[in-house]
């Protein structure tokens, strides 16, 4: 009975540690505000707790800046299929005073016996680029801008193109705009909702702003690159004439064209460092380990969360050196997600590294991200925290094995035990002929016999993931069959030509391909092989290319063999 009680209250600590821990990973305090503002505009800066009580609240300064109005509160909260989620807003209302770049301090909340603290905010103020020659005619009092940050960018750096109408009488969007193509970009659209951003003045007029759409831009290749102005259909309500034919007024209708754009992209620049892995942007990192205590038998779960702003087709795992002690199996991508935060998108990328220790001994990981940090114009190392766990020597007895069926001897414990008792003697023939067939074949292999066997088996494992992949091919299962294209494959070659987990990356493979001999056609045939596949994964998912993937990968794996 005293058993059973403690098992209850291990369990429910275990669940009350599970939902805390739920609870505090969905608490978020975040900060909402534009990037950039015209001067003498007014605008609006707002912090949310989500998910959480708050106490002690703390906001910043706002030097540089007049308050005009604030702290407003603000409630919400959603409930969706059972699950419930809450946000609790403060508001300001600021006006910028003059030109500058300006960094809004961290704000600081207690929620669920935590201190939350906000990332600061960098914020430009900007003379208005709209002229008086802008100004619009006694038509219609509406411009239409196109605002393009930044205009110098890196190849693989978010450039956000937001589209903005300032108006000073009512109107309305008559029809969706033709938008240009944007050649040189890869995009993807905000789907903002006509969202309020700062007003400006033009003359002695002053015209409110509405933002009524914004893209996210990334460029692929370096040039200096046009964005053409794009068109807006106008419509304005009038008195009508005969108000017994349109008795809520009538309907004019205008044109009106925003600014087009040039864009510099630059080549990122020499001399990336070998754990680059393409993130270009403003990047951080997490990293996490599933227990503190193994054995010789056990395989080791890390987990590397990115979360960056660049162009995430172009992010791949993080690239590790664990050293000699361990035996490391190609990254898995676990978790993907996108999120948009003060017009910034943003994404989330979660790997899992599968680390078997050859040793015992106690051992720190210190995991790494290298990006292209485009403030300093630099690459750079980020370090998570350190990973520390012990490895010890599995001990397996058949005292051991029969422990915890031992525990049961007060409840029909003696039928088990019997049971057991007339396994020894088959248990004790397996373990005479392990030993022997053990000490006859000499089954003792060497490192280089490991490595060996692993290369003369690379191609059959290989096979087996392409036969799991043409059954999720089948099911036209297109995302999962990309991925499992992509660990066959990248497994191949890291059996068969004994590559590190940390140079399994395109452009180190491609490199050591084309410098074997007759290497040149396989290394076209590996970056045909991922291109096709970024193509389809990148375009949705079509089966335009599945096929054809899936042959090139055979071939590819039986040209190897063959060289």
């Amino acid at each position: 009975m005293t058993k059973c009680y403690k098992h209850i209250l291990t369990l429910i600590a275990w669940v009350f540690f599970s939902f805390t821990t739920y609870a505090q990973s969905n608490v978020r305090w975040s900060v909402e505000c534009q990037r950039e503002v015209y001067e003498l505009a007014t605008f609006e800066v707002t912090f949310t707790l989500a998910n959480a009580e708050g106490k002690n609240v703390k906001f910043p300064s706002f030097d540089g800046f007049d308050l005009l109005s604030g702290p407003s509160t603000s409630r919400s909260m959603t409930i969706i299929n059972g699950a419930r989620s809450s946000s609790f807003s403060y508001s300001f209302v600021l006006q910028a005073r003059k030109a500058g770049s300006y960094t809004l301090g961290p704000a600081t909340i207690e929620a669920n016996g935590k201190l939350w603290k906000t990332e600061p905010h960098n914020l430009s103020v900007v003379k208005s680029n709209i002229k008086s020659s802008d100004a619009p005619s006694n038509d219609i009092a509406a411009i239409a801008k196109m605002r393009v940050s930044p205009t110098r960018a890196y190849v693989g750096q978010q450039i956000m193109a937001e589209y903005i109408i300032y108006y000073g009488e009512n109107i309305g969007l008559s029809e969706a705009p033709l938008k240009p193509n944007y050649e040189g970009f890869f995009i993807k659209d905000l789907n903002v909702a006509q969202v309020t951003t700062s007003a400006v003045r033009v003359g002695n007029r002053q015209f409110e702003g509405i933002l009524v759409d914004a893209v996210a831009l990334y460029p692929q290749k370096a040039g200096i690159f046009k964005i053409d102005p794009t068109n807006y259909k106008i419509q304005k309500r009038i008195r009508s004439a005969d108000p017994f034919q349109n008795p809520f007024g009538a309907y004019v209708q205008h044109n009106i064209m925003t600014n087009g754009e040039s864009i510099d992209v630059k080549a990122l620049p020499n001399g990336a460092p070998q754990t680059f892995t393409g993130g270009v942007g403003e990047y951080k990192i997490e990293s996490f380990i599933d227990k503190i205590a193994y054995t010789t038998n056990q395989s080791i779960k890390l987990k590397l969360t990115v979360v960056g702003n660049g162009d995430s087709r172009q992010v791949g795992p993080p690239i590790q050196n664990f050293g000699p002690d361990f035996e490391v199996f190609p990254a898995k991508l676990v978790g993907d997600e996108e999120y948009i935060e003060n017009n910034v998108v943003w994404h989330k990328k979660t790997f899992e590294y599968l680390i078997t220790p050859k040793k015992e001994g106690t051992f720190t990981l210190n995991p790494v991200l290298t990006y292209f940090d485009t403030r300093s114009e630099s690459y750079k190392t980020l370090d998570t925290k350190s990973a520390s766990f012990s490895v010890k020597k599995e001990n397996k007895t058949i005292a051991n094995f029969f422990n915890g069926e031992q525990s049961n001897a007060s409840n029909g414990g003696k039928n088990t035990s019997w049971a057991l008792l007339l396994l020894l003697p088959i248990l004790g023939g397996l373990v005479y002929w392990w030993l022997r067939s053990k000490k006859e074949n000499n089954v003792a292999l060497t490192e280089e016999q490991k490595l060996a066997l692993k290369k003369n088996n690379a191609a059959k494992v290989a096979l087996v993931q392409l036969s799991t992949a043409q059954q999720l091919m089948d099911q036209q299962k297109y995302d999962q069959f990309y991925k499992e294209i992509g660990f066959a494959i990248n497994g191949y070659l890291q059996s068969k030509f004994n590559i590190t987990t940390e140079n399994l990356n395109k452009e180190y493979i491609h490199q050591f391909l084309s410098n074997r001999t007759n290497g040149q056609s396989i290394a076209a045939d590996y970056k045909d092989i991922l291109s096709k596949a970024e193509l389809s994964m990148y375009a949705g998912f079509s089966d335009k290319n599945v096929q054809n993937i899936y042959d090139l990968s055979k071939n590819f794996i039986a040209n190897c063999e063959m060289e």
